[in-house]
């Protein structure tokens, strides 16, 4: 699976990565998933202002001309930013994430990782900004309203 294969300009020209300062990025990830999908996209149109190129294919990857970003647990060549991902952004269900905060350049961030860069910013770029933990919040007040309502149809047929 790759998404915006054409690597094409609009004036319909092939993007050399030499027409303009900012480039198109190319993000490679083994297992492209919706919220891996959703986070490099609000990323790359809202904070970038470029929609960055998403893709599972390594030769994809490797001819790609321009920046690119390896979103995976190895390295591929030494042309490449390596963000070692961590589980969430691959994970189907809503769970409760081990958060362990540290300090990177004077702010604090978590989801740390190895790599070229010391945490995963895709995860911890979805976590806050889907507001992940509210969701688990709702999950559990959810959970004991059904569980209240059980026990009183229980008590009710005993």
């Amino acid at each position: 699976m790759s998404f915006l294969k054409n690597h094409s300009t609009n004036s319909g020209k092939r993007n050399t990565g030499t027409d303009n300062y900012l480039h198109f990025v190319i993000v490679y990830s083994e297992k492209i998933t919706s919220r891996l999908q959703y986070i490099t996209d609000f990323i790359g149109k809202e904070i970038i202002g470029k929609s960055f190129e998403l893709t599972d294919d390594v030769n994809v990857f490797k001819n790609y001309i321009g920046p690119k970003v390896n979103y995976s647990g190895s390295r591929i060549n030494n042309e490449e930013l390596i963000i070692n991902n961590c589980p969430l952004l691959f994970e189907d269900s809503i769970k409760e994430q081990n958060i362990s905060c540290f300090e990177h350049n004077g702010f604090k961030a978590f989801f740390k990782t190895t790599g070229d860069y010391p945490f995963d910013i895709f995860a911890t770029s979805f976590y806050l900004l889907s507001l992940y933990k509210e969701y688990l919040s709702h999950k559990k007040i959810y959970m004991v309203a059904m569980l209240t309502k059980i026990h009183l149809h229980l008590k009710k047929v005993s």
